[in-house]
């Protein structure tokens, strides 16, 4: 999935993430294995498993861990683009 380039900054490989519609009838997570510029605006983060389902541009990213942090990581709700 895409993400501004902004919000890719708080994002590191190893941190697990949630992906989530805003009315939570999907959800999914998974551990970051990847994020790649696109040259662009956006980063591409690639999971190490796929998402349970195909997230779309108005779900929002949630439970970000810190690069500093080896526990369970922290709400951030940040939002595709």
């Amino acid at each position: 999935f895409a993400v501004t380039a902004s919000d890719a900054s708080k994002l590191f490989v190893g941190a697990f993430v949630e992906v989530v519609k805003n009315d939570y009838t999907n959800t999914s997570e998974g551990k970051i294995a990847s994020i790649t510029s696109t040259g662009g605006s956006t980063e591409t983060v690639v999971l190490e498993e796929d998402l349970s389902y195909t997230p779309a541009s108005t779900d929002r990213v949630q439970l970000i861990g810190f690069v500093t942090d080896t526990g369970k990581p922290y709400s951030a709700n940040s939002a595709l683009p």
